[in-house]
C-alpha cells in the first residue's frame, strides 16, 4: 500500500471520522456528540438538554446528519440538566462536581457519555447563532430573490465547512473543506472598468491624478486604482481608451494620454495586490469553465447586504455581530472591484437561512 493510500486509510477509519465529527459539530451553537456508531451517532442540545438519535453519512468530504429522533429517557436527571446550563452560564461553575454531585455514588454510562461531550466544547470559540433562529422568516421578499434562491441551490451541491445550529428538524450538511472558500468570480469585472469612463467623479479624480503623475507624483493614480481595482481587467488598448474618455477637455492631458496609461500598468505591474488581481482576472478569461459557481450583480450584493444587516440587528453575541460585519465588508470590497465573491456569498446565504 503507497503512503497516500495508508494516510486515506488512517483519516477515514471510524476512531477518525468521529473526530472530525466531534470536531464539526462541537463548533456548532448548541450540539455536542455524544457517541458514533456505523451509520447513526447520538447528540445533545446542551441549551435545551435534550438528546437526539440522528443518522449520518460521510462520504470523505461531506457529513450529512439528518432523522433527529428526541430520546426520551425513563430516569430524568433533572439536577444534571441544570448542571449543563449552568457549566455554559458560569465560568466559575464546575461541571465535573456538579456531575459527581447529581449521581452521588450510583454509576450511569449515559451521564458519563454527556459530562465529556461538553467538557470537550470550547464556547470562546463557538458563535451564538441561535439568536438569528427563524430569521428566514423575516426577510420578506429578498427570499424570492434570486440570489437567495441559487446560493441555497449551491449549499445543497458544496456545504460550507463550518455547522452553525441545530434545529433538529432539518437536515444538517458540512464539508471538511468548502471548495468555494477562495472563489472569487471576475467575469463582471471589465464591464464595471469600461462604466467608469462615464463616471464623471470618476474623470474628475483621473485629471486631477494625472496632472500629478506628470510631474512626477504618482500617489493620486495608485490611491485612484486602489479604489477601482477592476481597472487591472482592461488591456493595454481599453484602457488607453479608458483614459482618452476620461481626460478629453484638457489638451496636455489628452497629447500624454498614452504616457499616462503606461504609468498605470507601471502602477498596476510593480502593486503585488493589483498585479496578483489582473493575473487572477487573465487565468479566469483563459478558462471560462473554471468554475461553475453563480455570479451575483451588483443589485444582488447590495440585497444580500441588507438582508444582513436586518440579522445584525437581531443579534446580540459579539462574535456573531463581528462575523457579520466581516461578510458585509467582503461582500462590499468585490462587488466595488466588480466581482464575485462566492465564499462570502455562501456564508451570509448559510446565516439567512437560519
Amino acid at each position: 500500500m503507497d503512503i497516500n493510500k495508508f494516510n486515506n486509510a488512517l483519516l477515514y477509519s471510524n476512531k477518525n471520522v468521529e473526530k472530525l465529527a466531534k470536531k464539526l459539530i462541537n463548533e456548532s451553537a448548541n450540539a455536542v456528540l455524544m457517541e458514533m456508531f456505523d451509520d447513526k451517532c447520538i447528540l445533545a442540545d446542551h441549551t435545551t438538554g435534550q438528546i437526539f438519535e440522528a443518522k449520518y453519512e460521510f462520504d470523505g468530504k461531506t457529513f450529512t446528519f439528518d432523522n433527529f429522533d428526541e430520546i426520551s429517557l425513563e430516569k430524568s436527571n433533572d439536577s444534571l440538566k441544570e448542571a449543563i446550563k449552568d457549566y455554559f452560564d458560569d465560568d466559575n461553575f464546575h461541571l465535573t462536581e456538579a456531575y459527581e454531585n447529581s449521581i452521588a455514588n450510583k454509576s450511569d454510562v449515559f451521564e458519563d457519555s454527556l459530562t465529556e461531550a461538553l467538557a470537550g466544547k470550547n464556547m470562546d470559540n463557538v458563535i451564538d447563532y441561535s439568536e438569528l433562529s427563524g430569521i428566514n422568516k423575516e426577510l420578506g421578499e429578498f427570499k424570492k430573490s434570486d440570489v437567495f434562491k441559487v446560493y441555497t441551490e449551491r449549499l445543497e451541491e458544496s456545504p460550507t465547512d463550518s455547522i452553525k445550529m441545530f434545529d433538529w428538524n432539518h437536515a444538517v450538511k458540512v464539508a471538511l473543506i468548502d471548495e468555494d472558500c477562495d472563489t472569487v468570480l471576475n467575469k463582471t469585472m471589465k464591464a464595471k472598468a469600461k462604466k467608469l469612463r462615464g463616471d464623471a467623479s470618476f474623470k474628475n479624480a483621473l485629471n486631477e491624478a494625472a496632472k500629478d503623475a506628470l510631474d512626477g507624483d504618482n500617489s493620486g493614480l495608485e490611491a485612484l486604482l486602489e479604489e477601482n481595482t477592476s481597472i487591472v481587467s482592461l488591456d493595454k488598448a481599453e484602457l488607453k481608451e479608458l483614459v482618452g474618455f476620461s481626460v478629453v477637455g484638457s489638451r496636455t492631458l489628452m497629447e500624454n494620454r498614452n504616457k499616462i496609461a503606461q504609468i498605470v500598468e507601471d502602477i498596476i505591474e510593480n502593486d503585488s495586490e493589483l498585479s496578483e488581481k489582473k493575473a487572477l482576472y487573465e487565468a479566469e478569461e483563459e478558462d471560462d469553465n473554471a468554475s461553475n459557481a453563480p455570479e451575483a450583480t451588483e443589485e444582488d450584493i447590495e440585497s444580500v447586504k441588507k438582508a444582513l444587516e436586518t440579522a445584525k440587528s437581531k443579534a446580540k453575541d459579539k462574535k456573531l455581530i463581528d462575523k457579520i460585519d466581516s461578510l458585509i465588508d467582503s461582500l462590499d470590497e468585490s462587488s466595488k472591484a466588480g466581482e464575485t465573491d462566492v465564499g462570502s456569498l455562501k456564508e451570509a446565504i448559510s446565516i439567512l437561512s437560519l
